[in-house]
């Protein structure tokens, strides 16, 4: 598949590639640079929206998941809440929470200080400020605090703990349905910390800073994979799709044989669901769907001209 930027790149506003025009006044620095594949194609899944300044201020601190059937979910852990806008869900937890992912994709999990714990709608719930309660059902006690969760492929989920040390060490879960969960602690990272995460497991990739490394299980260490220009905030990995990350400026794409930017906006955050890549712009509660986004990595450039990874 040959790699042809569209004909008049999309260097314009949300607005002039989605139809809707609340976008140029809520995100004048957002613009797109998509390649011209078969299928692909960028929609709101949660439009802009023009939030009072409190509502913003929860929402910009709140973290960012996609659950099995595209919903996406935000989750508060200081305000204790969790919200899945195009659901029209509010749920408040009984508890603070860290960190929350979906773990094998599929079911809602967090951490506190102390345990991995399961976030669970009680039959009859209590209320608080009209939203119902989510019970905090303790799963595993925790090591050490600063807990960190990301999704690692169909049957896992990786949990990322700050040591005694002040290192960050990860460790691979993988539950399937019917039998306990196993943990494999197979990597400590030595540095100024983890910023971002993402794997299936056999392959986990995660940013320091600008610099990507790829660990391939089964390795003695890790290799660094992509410099980017910017500090990572977000990486999104499948084996369908690739590495897709997201800087402090951009979103865009990296493998050992080319890399490019997509979109342009600031802080940007991203999930992989299937073949489509979701991209919630500037931590606000507005949320694009890039589809047939495994397509990138087929791409092959005119001539020899190649933009590589900076990795080795």
């Amino acid at each position: 598949m040959k790699a042809v930027l569209l004909a008049l790149t999309l260097a314009v506003p949300v607005s002039a590639a989605t139809g809707k025009t609340e976008a140029p006044k809520l995100f004048p620095k957002t613009a797109f640079s998509l390649p011209q594949v078969k299928g692909m194609r960028l929609d709101w899944v949660l439009p802009p929206i023009d939030q009072p300044e409190k509502a913003r201020e929860a929402t910009a601190e709140s973290g960012f998941a996609v659950d099995p059937h595209g919903n996406p979910w935000f989750g508060n852990g200081p305000r204790r809440l969790f919200l899945s806008p195009k659901q029209d869900l509010v749920f408040r937890t009984m508890g603070q929470f860290q960190s929350f992912a979906f773990a094998g994709g599929t079911d809602l999990v967090a951490c506190d200080d102390d345990y991995l714990v399961s976030p669970t709608l009680p039959d009859k719930p209590k209320y608080e400020n009209g939203a119902p309660l989510m019970d905090m059902v303790g799963m595993v006690k925790l090591d050490h605090g600063d807990c960190r969760l990301f999704p690692a492929g169909p049957h896992g989920l990786y949990l990322v703990l700050r040591d005694g040390d002040g290192r960050d060490v990860i460790t691979l879960i993988v539950s399937r349905r019917g039998s306990r969960a196993k943990f494999r602690r197979f990597l400590r990272v030595a540095g100024p910390g983890i910023t971002a995460l993402s794997g299936d497991g056999d392959r986990t990739y995660y940013a320091e800073g600008k610099s990507i490394y790829e660990f391939k299980m089964g390795a003695k260490k890790p290799v660094l994979f992509f410099d980017a220009p910017d500090e990572v905030r977000s990486l999104a990995y499948s084996a369908r799709t690739g590495l897709f990350y997201a800087t402090t400026k951009v979103v865009g794409f990296a493998s050992r044989k080319f890399q490019m930017e997509l979109i342009t906006s600031p802080d940007p955050q991203i999930a992989l669901r299937g073949p489509d890549l979701f991209i919630r712009l500037s931590r606000t509660l507005a949320v694009l769907k890039l589809s047939a986004a495994d397509q990138i990595k087929y791409l092959r450039w005119p001539s020899d001209k190649k933009t590589p990874a900076r990795g080795k």
